[in-house]
């Protein structure tokens, strides 16, 4: 499985913010994740896919699916990339 690395993290971060016209994409949080969240969150975060994440925790794919979406609206992430970037950089993942 990839792992991002910090550097990885920062330079999509990066990227993301001039994207979108040097205007920060972070937005406020909008709801705590939940404790399954916080799973489906470590594993995006590790680079697996939603089957992947399924299977690792014991849910369908449309549920690993809509768990990402969540987690997508509630930390203000456009893409599972900056969602990851977004979850190390606040601390929501070891």
């Amino acid at each position: 499985m990839a792992r991002w690395s910090l550097v990885a993290l920062n330079a999509i971060e990066l990227w993301f913010n001039r994207a979108h016209g040097g205007r920060p994409t972070r937005r406020l949080l909008v709801g705590t994740p939940s404790r399954q969240e916080l799973k489906v969150l470590a594993l995006i975060v590790r680079g697996y896919s939603n089957k992947e994440v399924a299977a690792g925790i014991g849910v369908s794919e449309q549920t690993a699916k809509a768990h990402a979406s969540s987690l997508m609206r509630k930390l203000g992430a456009c893409n599972r990339a900056e969602l990851a970037a977004l979850a190390v950089r606040r601390g929501l993942v070891e």
